[in-house]
């Protein structure tokens, strides 16, 4: 048999006899009843998750997170239970290293010696300690309820405790904060006969000899009519300094008094303690020591926080990658215990320096252009000084896709401005809004030799203009240059890598190089970069998470197709190219892009000239798992794959758009697809006028461009439209006043992309006569004008136009006009 007691009172005879359970219920009552079952769970719970013998939770779970406060009304889940089984908000209980009082009695649950819960009163704000015999101090170990909260100490730290109407006594009656690694070695605070004493212990040893010079301890005199206030005392941790500073007060905090100020160092070293930069326990106590009965205390706040402190542990901001430059994404904010202000920085997770923190505001604002699909989520690691206090915080920031260009099934087909020479195997990307082309094969010259030469198209001014040469090295007077060289860009600048460079004789080329350059945009100036490992050539580079990859290619002898995957970290150069898991088929002049943080690498070809073989191959690459991953075939023609498509792939809204290509050598298509990541499918769109590879695709403001390949210079402008909406955004209106019967052609005004996508207006009007003056009029529903431009046609009755209109427009439906002397044309724009 065995009797159950709870709180002196006999719950259940348990009988067991062949392991059979038979239980009979003695007196009680429902609510002791109630209480012991919850009494029995917490002893079940104890037994099977306990940390040692400190608390019957995980240790994991001790840790408190900074600022931590308890104010004792409400109980706290999961956590040190008092008597009425209500949560204190302490996680652990110190255990004790010496024999405990008899006058103690006997430990709540024997696997953890130092709770005794019973001794433990939560009620109307304030925890009540019935304070225990045994305290620690020197080799008399025996000290119960020490409460408390596992905490780091890598920062300066300060935990206060109040405690209302101290008991004065005079029998080392004691009440306040623990701070330590154990019983053993120690720093306890406390009130003891109207005193506030800071003691030191070490391995048990702490100097007991009285007067200023005592290096253990720092007390006050006595302190008249203490035990009638609300007494705070304040502990504050200097891993610095390694310094133990000690002070109170009697107005709530309003001021402090400084327990060691009569001493020649207030603080006390705590260096040869091992209390800082580590997690410790601190928490409260309670003892009546040498008193001949037990003495209650009554807690009523506990507190620990930071001298320095942020607002916030974690921030979350939230970004469009349309964002401005300058924009701020969120800011955060840390107080200083002492009033000094604070500075800030970003120390990890800027991946590329997108970002910039203002260290006066904490403002953390946009400082390269974002990219939805390059980096979805920045996780940086934010650090506040003032002076030698330091603190540090997480922020994440997602970014989320700005203004997306919708779906289409079509493209209507014109030509723009040309090159200025005929080109084959440039290079090019997209940097606000404008085209860079660089390099490729001279058609100046005979023989297959690279170029320097390097341009950008504004298709609002639709002009070609010459930017600085190319740095590849060999490098002079009339040779120069490289093809066939991967190329990215991070949305402020471009990145190229490998590829056929220039003999140093002006003809001919060197197959393969190592050589990784940067072009600075705004400067209009290149950087040399780490080398790639190998000689490589006809590979992709890609920028994803502030690294450049480099994936595939082939070997300088050009006898090699290659699955090589290079990994550049952007912010650690000094770490070089590291290598990652290699595509699954290797080759090379295949095309690339990144779509929602992943690579995908897109048709190539195995060997060379007479010897290729194209693929029509598409693989994704996943840099978080180091994974590739087979996807749907890339339409081609016949059972070909598509080669020579390195610069002619780009992200438009929702898909990934290839524009031509080589199925064969020298047989190349006009072929254009649309690949859907969210279904794994192809759908194919309106071609190229011409069939064309090697050249430079581009989406800029919503419209489509091809430009070069195949030995020409002459640039396709492709705009995207709804082939179910095509008539309506060719709606035209004929002359004033014509008649009917006469035959002409209707002045025609497309508008796009039609809803709009960002702030920019592309107009192309066709069949106006030539070289004729047009005014174009923006209206609003109301009929305001918004804007007026003007054009003239070209010499074949056409003018394209783009403008950034003077003010924002607000979701609407707007009126544009084109009026000239011989008649006029309309068609709506709509601002989603």
């Amino acid at each position: 048999m065995r009797i159950f007691f709870y709180n002196n009172v006999r719950i259940f005879n348990i009988y067991s006899k062949q392991r059979h359970l038979k239980c009979t219920p003695s007196r009680f009552t429902a609510k002791s009843l109630v209480a012991f079952l919850l009494h029995f769970a917490f002893i079940s719970f104890a037994q099977a998750q306990n940390c040692g013998s400190i608390s019957p939770y995980p240790c994991s779970s001790l840790k408190a997170s900074l600022p931590f406060e308890l104010e004792f009304y409400n109980p706290v889940a999961n956590t040190i239970q008092d008597s009425n089984n209500l949560g204190t908000g302490f996680t652990m209980v110190q255990n004790y290293s010496g024999t405990r009082l008899a006058q103690d009695g006997l430990p709540t649950f024997s696997n953890i010696p130092g709770y005794s819960k019973y001794n433990l009163r939560m009620a109307n704000g304030r925890l009540h300690i019935t304070s225990g015999k045994g305290l620690s101090f020197l080799n008399s170990n025996n000290q119960i309820n020490a409460l408390g909260v596992q905490v780091d100490t890598y920062n300066k730290i300060e935990i206060i405790a109040y405690i209302t109407n101290p008991f004065n006594g005079n029998e080392d009656q004691q009440a306040g904060i623990w701070f330590g690694l154990n019983d053993k070695t120690y720093l306890k605070l406390n009130i003891s006969a109207n005193k506030i004493e800071l003691r030191k212990e070490v391995n048990d040893l702490s100097t007991k000899t009285p007067g200023s010079k005592n290096p253990d301890q720092r007390v006050t005199g006595t302190i008249s009519g203490l035990e009638a206030q609300n007494v705070g005392l304040k502990l504050i941790i200097d891993p610095v300094s390694n310094t133990a500073s000690a002070f109170y007060t009697v107005d709530k905090g309003s001021t402090y008094t400084n327990v060691g100020a009569g001493y020649p160092a207030p603080a006390l070293n705590i260096s040869d303690m091992g209390l800082t930069n580590t997690s410790v326990y601190t928490g409260v106590y309670a003892s009546y020591r040498n008193g001949a009965s037990p003495v209650v205390y009554s807690f009523d706040r506990f507190q620990i926080k930071k001298s320095l402190q942020f607002d916030l542990s974690a921030y979350n901001f939230e970004l469009a990658d349309n964002a401005a430059l300058n924009t701020v994404a969120g800011t955060v904010k840390a107080t200083a215990t002492d009033g000094s202000t604070a500075s800030y920085s970003i120390i990890s997770g800027n991946s590329n320096n997108n970002l910039s923190i203002n260290s006066g505001t904490g403002q953390i604002v946009v400082s390269k252009k974002l990219n939805y699909h390059t980096q979805s989520v920045y996780n940086l690691k934010v650090l506040a000084a003032a002076g030698q206090l330091k603190d540090t915080s997480i922020v994440k920031l997602n970014i989320t896709p700005g203004q997306t260009m919708p779906d289409f099934n079509g493209i209507s087909w014109g030509t723009t401005a040309s090159q200025p020479y005929k080109i084959s195997e440039a290079q090019g990307e997209v940097v606000n809004n404008k085209l860079y082309s660089f390099g490729g094969f001279d058609s100046q010259k005979t023989t297959f030799t690279p170029t320097k030469r390097a341009y950008k198209y504004d298709p609002v001014t639709n002009k070609w203009t010459s930017i600085a040469d190319l740095p590849h090295t060999p490098n002079g007077e009339g040779f120069g240059g490289v093809t066939h060289a991967g190329i990215t860009n991070d949305g402020t600048d471009i990145y190229m890598a490998g590829g056929y460079t220039s003999h140093s004789s002006g003809t001919g080329q060197t197959f393969g190089v190592q050589q990784v350059w940067k072009y600075n945009v705004a400067a209009n100036t290149y950087s040399k970069l780490p080398d790639l490992p190998i000689r490589i050539a006809a590979g992709q580079l890609e920028y994803l998470n502030g690294k450049l990859y480099h994936i595939g290619g082939t070997n300088a002898a050009r006898t090699q197709d290659l699955g090589n995957n290079y990994e550049l970290d952007l912010n650690n150069l000094a770490a070089g190219w590291k290598t990652r898991a290699p595509l699954p088929n290797p080759r090379q002049h295949a095309g690339s892009a990144v779509f929602e943080g992943k690579i995908y690498y897109i048709g190539g070809q195995r060997g060379h000239d007479s010897q290729l073989v194209t693929s029509k191959d598409v693989h994704r690459y996943d840099p978080a798992s180091d994974t590739w991953t087979k996807m749907a075939n890339l339409p081609a023609p016949g059972n070909n794959g598509l080669g020579h498509i390195s610069s002619s792939v780009v992200i438009a809204g929702n898909r990934i758009i290839v524009f031509g290509g080589e199925a064969v050598q020298h047989a190349s298509t006009n072929m254009v697809s649309a690949y859907s990541p969210a279904t794994n499918s192809w759908t194919s769109l309106s071609p190229l006028p011409q069939a064309r590879f090697s050249g430079v695709a581009a989406l800029l403001n919503g419209v489509l461009y091809y430009t070069g390949g195949s030995k020409t210079n002459s640039t396709f402008k492709g705009i995207p439209v709804s082939m179910a909406n095509t008539r309506s955004m060719a709606a035209s209106f004929a002359p004033d006043g014509l008649n009917a019967s006469e035959p002409f052609s209707v002045k025609k005004m497309t508008v796009f992309p039609n809803p709009a996508v960002n702030n920019t207006v592309n107009l192309q009007l066709e069949n106006f006569g030539i070289n004729e003056k047009v005014k174009i009029t923006v209206t609003d529903s109301f009929g305001k004008i918004i804007q007026q431009e003007n054009c003239t046609t070209n010499d074949k009755g056409i003018a394209d136009i783009s403008f950034v209109p003077k003010v924002s427009l607000s979701k609407n439906t707007y009126m544009i006009k084109a009026e000239t002397a011989t008649g006029s044309c309309m068609n709506k724009l709509i601002v989603p």
